[in-house]
């Protein structure tokens, strides 16, 4: 993890994840597919940091939600819309707290990875601003 981290390119947040196009869900509901156009995202918060939201928090340390994707994931994913059947190339994307920063992983299918990293305040900054089902 700390070769990752220190490969990781410092990245504005909003470039991959727009907080327009960013969604929390229910972690009771998590394994269930998102939209034909959506990436699960799975956020991880280390016991020092707690998210402005804190009430989203499944497992103690979990934000589980799905991406819509904008233009950079398209890129990468090759394509707008998911495939269905586990050949897309994007298949899930990560935010690992990592106390000063956060580690942003986009898995690939093949087994590869993309690593950046972002601010704890713009991650903040998307859970207090994306949609969600919970209420404040």
């Amino acid at each position: 993890m700390i070769n990752r981290f220190k490969k990781a390119k410092k990245i504005a947040l909003e470039s991959i994840l727009p907080v327009a196009n960013f969604r929390i869900i229910n972690s009771e509901i998590r394994a269930i597919s998102g939209g034909i156009t959506e990436i699960p995202v799975t956020i991880e918060f280390n016991k020092d940091h707690r998210p402005p939201t804190e009430y989203c928090l499944s497992g103690g340390c979990f934000v589980h939600a799905f991406i819509r994707m904008g233009e950079k994931l398209i890129a990468i994913n090759k394509s707008e819309r998911r495939r269905m059947d586990g050949t897309d190339i994007i298949r899930h994307i990560y935010l690992t707290d990592w106390d000063d920063a956060f580690l942003l992983s986009i898995v690939l299918n093949d087994g590869g990875e993309m690593f950046y990293q972002v601010t704890n305040e713009e991650v903040d900054a998307l859970l207090k601003n994306c949609i969600h089902p919970y209420n404040e």
